[in-house]
């Protein structure tokens, strides 16, 4: 039931925002969970910020004096302001490392802090802890890594996304902050154009929006932004050596299996408990819910992306850049557990929680 005043949506029940009043405590859980990874940043500073390629970054910065990105990726910039003054400043090098991997565990801090207060949107607010403490295993210590960082903005593009789609008043406004938080994300990797792709059609079934102007619109321009993103900034030789082309689809499927990148799959996989939890229980509350064409969606999409990831980075040779994107997989999960338990919340609130 609703009410339109002069400047808001007044809802009874479930909020446009995605936000039932009584589960402002998720809020909170979600909070312990980015401060204990917060925390675990502080004691494995070392281990973040002086391994793989986190050293060489790291070196660039003390060597440099300058913000340090490679393949276009500026959205690495982010983290690296307070390190740089340190570093201007005299400051101890277990300073500048300390300070460096606390700034890359602040990124997602400030989306979530964004996301659960001033937007108050309980949906995003679960999404963005569960797919960094689901997604990430090994690669919590390749501190740089830019997925891990821009996937954060995936779940605030889609905590907009939705309030775009659902509130007619300033609609605009929030689909322009949509759009800019897209162009954000697709800096940081463009492997972020996968969520971004994923969230296209899953907010069209999840809001049931698909003859909405507004989600029509904002959709188009997704696509355009993608598209951009592709054409326009020139990709390196190390990106388009990694990128898949069709012929390499074609010879490499048949073969997936056999795939080194699959095998560590395979190998790694029971470590994901949380993960897999979370996909059963994504699974189980779709159908509870008779979501069926989201998660149709979810599995369809995900799998699909898996094995592009799979075939793109058969050949890396290590165990971190195997995992690297795998919170992208984990992020369409996510999402999906999120519209479970919402939709679920007011028949079954213990589940909700518990699960």
């Amino acid at each position: 039931m609703t009410f339109i005043t002069e400047r808001y949506i007044v809802s009874v029940g479930p909020n446009v925002n995605g936000a039932p009043p009584s589960m402002r405590a998720v809020r909170w859980a979600g909070a312990i969970a980015l401060g204990f990874l917060f925390v675990l940043a502080w004691h494995f500073h070392l281990e973040r910020t002086a391994c793989f390629d986190s050293a060489f970054y790291s070196f660039l910065l003390i060597d440099t004096g300058e913000v340090v990105s490679f393949h276009h990726r500026i959205g690495s910039w982010l983290p690296q302001f307070l390190p740089l003054a340190l570093i201007r400043g005299g400051a101890s090098l277990d300073l500048v490392l300390l300070s460096y991997s606390l700034c890359l565990a602040l990124v997602p801090v400030g989306v979530f802090a964004l996301i659960g207060w001033p937007l108050r949107d309980t949906r995003g607010a679960m999404t963005l802890p569960l797919t960094l403490v689901a997604g990430m295993g090994i690669t919590f210590y390749y501190g740089v890594s830019e997925v891990n960082q821009g996937i954060a903005f995936c779940v605030l593009l889609e905590v907009l996304f939705r309030r775009t789609v659902r509130t007619a008043t300033r609609a605009w406004v929030w689909g322009s902050a949509a759009l800019l938080t897209a162009v954000w994300a697709s800096l940081y990797h463009q492997v972020l154009l996968i969520p971004i792709a994923f969230l296209i059609v899953y907010v069209g079934i999840d809001t049931r929006s698909w003859r909405n102007v507004r989600y029509l619109v904002l959709s188009a321009l997704l696509v355009l932004l993608s598209a951009a993103r592709l054409t326009l900034i020139q990709s390196t030789d190390y990106e388009q050596a990694r990128m898949p082309t069709y012929h390499d689809v074609v010879v490499q499927l048949p073969a997936l299996w056999e795939l080194p990148s699959t095998l560590h799959l395979l190998d790694a996989f029971a470590d994901f408990k949380a993960f897999l939890l979370l996909m059963a229980l994504a699974c189980a509350g779709l159908v509870w819910a008779r979501r069926y064409w989201s998660l149709a969606w979810t599995l369809l999409f995900s799998s699909a992306s898996l094995a592009l990831i799979l075939i793109a980075d058969r050949a890396v040779g290590s165990a971190i850049m195997f995992e690297n994107f795998y919170p992208v997989i984990a992020f369409c999960w996510c999402a999906a557990f999120t519209s479970a338990a919402h939709a679920l919340y007011t028949r079954a609130p213990r589940w909700v929680l518990a699960a």
